[in-house]
């Protein structure tokens, strides 16, 4: 797993990122999180409310073998919908 500095646009953020055929979870809940995740703070966590909410650290993540479902995502979408095909689907229902 690789940590990684990265702006938002307002501040400098802790991203960690899994490496190739990984994917990061969280220790405590055992939620997997995906290949990417942002620090910072977690308001719940395994379905509790934090409070006071908790500071993320890297600490708190591990990475573990992603499943096949993780390693090669299908698209929730027709990559090959155009926006206006999309935007009848919407309206008509087609």
């Amino acid at each position: 797993m690789k940590i990684e500095i990265r702006n938002n646009g307002i501040t400098d953020v802790t991203v960690l990122v899994a490496d190739k055929g990984k994917v990061i979870r969280r220790i405590e809940s055992e939620e997997i999180i995906g290949v990417e995740f942002w620090l910072g703070k977690s308001y719940y966590i395994n379905g509790v409310l934090q409070d006071p909410p908790h500071d993320d650290i890297p600490s708190d993540f591990e990475e573990i073998d992603a499943t096949p479902d993780w390693a090669n995502p299908e698209p929730d979408y027709d990559p090959e919908l155009t926006d206006k095909q999309a935007l009848n689907i919407i309206l008509n229902g087609e």
